[in-house]
This record gives structure tokens, sequence and C-alpha cells, in this order.
């Protein structure tokens, strides 16, 4: 990513280009994997019974990733529409192998 780079951004996109300004790539790719870890570790308190507010934690972390996640579009200069892409393709992947599954609950409500 170069610093200089004139790059149009949306308004509520720009704190992720400022953080990058601010503290530099590298370091923001270190804070995206320390925030997906948080994310983890909180899930894995929840299977554990030890979140007493377990919807209150998992939001906050997952606010946390998707802040980060804006940040390594910014990074990768991924565009709206090809993430948009992508995240169909994989619904119509996920689609295939749940009607691919023996999954009760849904072959329940046929």
């Amino acid at each position: 990513m170069n610093k200089e780079e004139k790059v149009d951004r949306p308004f509520f996109k720009l704190y992720a280009w400022q953080a990058l300004l601010a503290w530099g790539e590298q370091a923001q790719l270190d804070m995206v994997v320390e925030e997906c870890l948080e994310l983890a570790l909180v899930i894995q308190d929840y299977k554990r019974g030890r979140l007493k507010n377990p919807k209150e934690r998992i939001t906050d972390e997952i606010a946390d990733v998707l802040l980060m996640t804006d940040q390594l579009r910014e990074i990768f200069l991924i565009k709206g529409v090809d993430l948009e892409t992508k995240q169909r393709e994989k619904i119509v992947r996920l689609g295939v192998r749940i009607d691919m599954a023996e999954v009760p609950a849904l072959r329940s409500r046929e």
C-alpha cells in the first residue's frame, strides 16, 4: 500500500484508511490476527459455559473483527462487489453441502 496513493473512499470506511496511515500495515495485520483470536477464545468460553453475558461479549468481538476486515479490504484493495461475489459463491456452496447432508432439523420442516 502506498501512503501517497489517492483513493476515493466512502465516509464510513475512512476510519480504516486512517488507522492504516496512523499505525501501518504490519501493525494492523497483527491486530487482525489478534481480534480473530479474541473472537475464537470468546466462542470457546461460551462453549465451556464461562460467559456471564455471551451475546454482549460475542457481539463485541464480532464488531472488532468486522472493523479489522475493513482494514484488510483497504490493504488488499478488495472491492465491495468482489467480496459480495465471493460471499454468494460460498453461500451457494454451503447450500449444496446442506442439501447433501442429513440435517434432521431441516428435513422436519419439509
